[in-house]
């Protein structure tokens, strides 16, 4: 019954070309459905070689030959028909005209995927299904015009599929994307990524992870190959929401890498084969306003995991949050909080980097002499570097400095307190100093430091020596001086208290 179309399949011979036309009169596709499977195969050969030698005629044949064929494989289950199948379906779609049958040879082609296939024991055709799946993966990525049928399709299998074919989905998308386009890329492009983060953040495991971010990097190339002010525009917008999306959820796996670390500290650090990437990404977070937070949380829990971060590192992060002090201190206050604490978890392991880069801007914000009543604002100023410094100053290294800052500071205070027309401004500068000094005297006996008792010369001493001096300079009556002022001779009996409290008993 075959042997007719055995005939027609040969090459021709002259005139024997129009033999070839006849095809479109035998409607094989009819009898295909009775056949066993090794007639099936012998009829799909067939075409397989009308195909290779004759392929101008049949695309001649247009929509009726596209028809024909799409009855004929329509059904088809047979795990080494479906290779050869597959083989056909990539040449027509490269080659022949689809454009009037996209939806047709779409039906026919992607009810088979993804690939589900479990080969029988005894596996007759040797077929498996990653034969399957690449044979598959090859049709459906051979035309564009595929593109906006394909997408959902991929999209609603990955949430329902098991691993396998899972992974064949995410493999197929990484392989599809370039072949559909950047402008099926941008159209699609929300969606793509609110799934394939999924896969990323959650992943089922690290292969699946690992074709998730393959597939998020094919997806942003693929838009970004276009030229036009549009394609550049769609990239910036998702790959900014996809950065934000992935620093904000980054501290998390960071602080689970840390505290999955062994208590002894002999294991391996799961963060440092990404230490460069991981910090690369946090510090660039730190620019944008909207991800400072989450990424001032990553950092500190980089600061935090043992034997992760080297000093220079260190002093890397210490840079880059000073940065934002300098150059965006409208927006300092909004998370000072967080600055703040980074810098002391970082003194707590590496206080030089600290001392040399971030106290000398604050300091430089501190003037030697109070502003008047009226500069409102500069005062403010004032008081906000001060509760700064209170609350990062507690270190032993960073509370010498701080001590030895202020107390000069002081000195300058109270020597020009006779000469001043209006002591309060003053006043109230020196008697926050010394509630600066004050309160973290507090705080450093509440953390149990041991070094407090040696300010007793240091600070105690000091500060008594500047009230006496003032008191012996000033100039009799004519104006009243800072130092008689109860407020900050309150403060400085808190401090003296705090340090004689830690003196040891005799």
């Amino acid at each position: 019954m075959l042997e007719p179309y055995e005939h027609f399949a040969r090459p021709p011979k002259f005139g024997e070309i129009s033999n070839i036309r006849r095809s479109r009169d035998y409607h094989y596709y009819r009898i295909t459905k009775a056949l066993t499977q090794n007639h099936r195969f012998k009829v799909f050969t067939i075409v397989d070689t009308l195909m290779a030698n004759h392929r101008e005629v049949l695309k001649a044949m247009g929509v009726k030959f596209l028809d024909g064929y799409a009855k004929f494989c329509d059904g088809e289950k047979d795990p080494r028909n479906l290779v050869l199948i597959f083989a056909i379906d990539r040449v027509i779609l490269i080659e022949f005209d689809i454009s009037e049958r996209v939806q047709t040879l779409y039906d026919v082609i992607f009810c088979y995927f993804p690939i589900t296939f479990r080969p029988p024991p005894n596996n007759p055709g040797g077929i498996t299904a990653d034969d399957l799946r690449v044979s598959l993966r090859a049709v459906v990525s051979a035309t564009p015009l595929f593109g906006t049928l394909a997408i959902p399709h991929y999209l609603e299998n990955l949430v329902a599929v098991g691993r396998p074919a899972k992974k064949d989905i995410l493999e197929t998308i990484a392989v599809c994307l370039p072949v559909y386009g950047p402008q099926v890329a941008r159209s699609f492009a929300r969606k793509l990524w609110n799934s394939l983060k999924l896969e990323v953040f959650q992943p089922v495991d690290p292969i699946t992870e690992e074709l998730a971010v393959k597939a998020i990097q094919v997806l942003i190339k693929t838009i970004y190959s276009s030229e036009k002010e549009e394609a550049q525009t769609d990239v910036q917008g998702l790959a900014k929401d996809a950065c934000e999306e992935c620093i904000t959820i980054l501290p998390q796996f960071i602080e689970a890498a840390r505290d999955s670390m062994s208590s002894d500290l002999t294991g391996d650090v799961p963060l440092l084969p990404y230490k460069d990437d991981v910090l690369g990404a946090l510090s660039g977070g730190l620019k944008a306003h909207n991800l400072r937070i989450a990424s001032l949380t990553g950092l500190k829990g980089m600061v935090t995991t043992e034997r992760l971060l080297t000093d220079q590192e260190l002093g890397f992060i210490v840079h880059s949050v000073n940065e934002i002090m300098q150059d965006h201190p409208d927006q300092f206050d909004d998370i000072s909080d967080g600055i703040l604490e980074l810098l002391s978890t970082i003194s707590e392991v590496c206080p030089r980097q600290v001392v040399e880069q971030t106290l000398p801007i604050l300091f430089s914000s501190l003037p030697d002499s109070a502003p008047p009543r009226e500069a409102a604002s500069e005062r403010a100023q004032i008081w906000k570097t001060l509760s700064y410094l209170q609350t990062l100053c507690t270190e032993p290294e960073l509370f010498e400095v701080l001590v030895i800052r202020l107390t000069t500071k002081l000195e300058l205070l109270c020597s020009r307190s006779g000469s001043e027309a209006d002591p309060e401004p003053s006043a109230g500068y020196a008697h926050a100093i010394l509630k600066t000094l004050a309160n973290t005297l507090s705080r450093k006996l509440t953390k149990n430091h041991t070094d407090v008792a040696k300010y007793l010369d240091r600070l105690v001493v000091r500060v008594f020596n500047i009230f006496v001096y003032a008191a012996f300079t000033a100039e009799g009556d004519k104006r009243p001086m800072i130092i008689s002022d109860h407020r900050l001779l309150e403060a400085a009996a808190l401090c003296t208290t705090s340090v004689v409290r830690s003196l040891p008993t005799p």
